[in-house]
Formats: structure tokens, C-alpha cells, sequence
């Protein structure tokens, strides 16, 4: 319903201001609810094929790595940035490279993680 929406509005003889207001605040709660449902959905029992294809094992190596680059990327990006001996200047191609870097540092020390403590971790807590 929201990516409907969000057609209808990008049309151009879109002119409902009250809709387009509606839309652009409940937008972003609507859309952490109906995610939130499919998780509850899927813990309970009901999530029937969204369940079974997000519980494949082939998720979790991916998803640990995830969860690494959402622990790290912060501090490496207040790292790199606070290191910074002159002011950087706005361009496109900066900005891309700055991605590239941060994006690139944090998925190396991100699989790092993974495999030195939290692999091991989930095998010690497997055991007992």
C-alpha cells in the first residue's frame, strides 16, 4: 500500500495536498509496523513462506555481518573523520570515496568480528 501510494503521489496531476501531507508522515511509521508485523508474524508461526526463505541458512552469515557493520560503522566514521588534518571540500567524487572507504573499513573489520568472536561465541553457546 505505501509503494502504491508513493506512485500516486509522483504522478503528475497529483494535486490532494492532505493526502500527500498523510502520506509523508505516516509513511515511515507504516512502513517499521508492517515490518514489525511480518517479524512477530514469523516468530509466532505465521509467516508461512516469508518465514521459511528468511530462516534459510544462508542468511546468517550475512545478516552477522549486518549486525557487525551496524556496531562498527559509527566509530570508524568519528575515527577516520576526527584524524582529518585539513578541511575537506564538497564534491561528488568525495563524497563517493568517502563512502567507498567507510563502506570498505567497516565490512573488513565487520567480517573480522564475525569470524574471531562471534563465530566462536555461537559455537561455546551451542554447547551448553
Amino acid at each position: 500500500m505505501i509503494l502504491y501510494m508513493l506512485y500516486c503521489v509522483k504522478q503528475l496531476d497529483w494535486k490532494n495536498q492532505a493526502a500527500d501531507t498523510a502520506l509523508n508522515t505516516l509513511m515511515r511509521p507504516s512502513w517499521a509496523i508492517a515490518i514489525g508485523w511480518i517479524v512477530l508474524a514469523c516468530v509466532h508461526g505465521y509467516g508461512g513462506p516469508i518465514n521459511w526463505f528468511l530462516s534459510l541458512p544462508m542468511w546468517q552469515l550475512p545478516s552477522r555481518i549486518s549486525y557487525g557493520m551496524y556496531l562498527f560503522h559509527y566509530p570508524i566514521m568519528l575515527v577516520v573523520s576526527g584524524t582529518a588534518l585539513s578541511p575537506q571540500y564538497f564534491s561528488v567524487a568525495n563524497v563517493i570515496y568517502q563512502f567507498l572507504s567507510y563502506f570498505s573499513l567497516t565490512f573488513i573489520v565487520s567480517f573480522v568480528f564475525t569470524v574471531v568472536i562471534d563465530a566462536p561465541f555461537t559455537v561455546i553457546f551451542k554447547r551448553f
